[in-house]
């Protein structure tokens, strides 16, 4: 008798699992247990070029959801799915502008222009005022 109480013990300490509805609980606390389920990891690339490339080149991985490329800021680009099945998106692809100097924000006409012709390609050397220079 002793025994089979100290088993009955010993079986109280022992987590038992129940599918109800499909999901599987915990008779402990019973609590939800979430499904283990496979996610991309989300890449980090410093390129528009890049993610152009990624998504073309594993656009069939993604069974048939619609991929979306989102602008978030003036730096950053995003890549993600719809919902699935379970009404989860996955974070695929993010572009991060690695501009040294790079200012965001407002800025008046002016100010803007020059920034944007400051950051251009410069011009080659021939083209160089000869009447400007030093004799």
């Amino acid at each position: 008798m002793l025994k089979e109480f100290a088993q009955y013990l010993v079986s109280l300490k022992d987590n038992k699992t129940y599918n109800i509805h499909g999901d599987t609980y915990s008779d402990h606390d019973l609590v939800r247990i979430k499904p283990h389920i496979d996610r991309p990891a989300n890449l980090s690339v410093s390129g528009l070029d890049s993610i152009v490339k990624l998504v073309r080149n594993e656009l069939d991985m993604f069974e048939n959801l619609p991929v979306f490329i989102r602008v978030d800021d003036a730096r950053t680009v995003s890549v993600f799915t719809t919902y699935d099945d379970m009404m989860c998106r996955d974070s695929l692809y993010t572009a991060k502008c690695d501009v040294p100097g790079f200012r965001d924000g407002f800025r008046e006409y002016e100010q803007a222009i020059i920034e944007l012709r400051s950051k251009s390609s410069p011009a080659p050397a021939w083209t160089t005022c000869w009447t400007c220079s030093p004799a």
